[in-house]
């Protein structure tokens, strides 16, 4: 799998945020309906950690939610903060990097859903 990460976080986050219940519907890209805030990313770093003999997954993302005027298309930024998750390898192998990457994109979304759900009112 030669996946970009971008290309693998951004479904996941988006799942999480439409599983968490805490918006009326979830895209990626405006489709029709009045976009009333945005989510928006940047992959700080996402790599395999092997300098010690304990190896690593480490993803540092930065987040923020934007609210937009559906109206006037204002825009004011509500929230902007960065999530570091380091999880142990218990195998040095792909396959436990990929698995502790995925806990560590889990641990990352449910701490962004939480810090951002009281921004909603409903």
């Amino acid at each position: 799998m030669d996946d970009p990460p971008a290309d693998m976080l951004t479904p996941l986050l988006m799942r999480d945020i439409e599983s968490s219940a805490i918006a009326d519907a979830v895209v990626s890209t405006p489709a029709g309906k009045a976009v009333t805030h945005r989510v928006e990313g940047t992959i700080i770093d996402f790599y395999e950690n092997n300098e010690d003999k304990r190896w690593e997954a480490v993803l540092v993302l930065r987040l923020s939610l934007t609210e937009i005027d559906p109206a006037s298309r204002a825009e004011k930024t509500l929230f902007y903060k960065t999530y570091r998750e380091v999880r142990a390898l218990e195998k040095n192998n792909p396959h436990d990097l990929a698995h502790q990457m995925s806990k560590a994109m889990a641990a990352v979304s449910e701490q962004f859903i939480s810090d951002i759900k009281t921004y909603f009112p409903w």
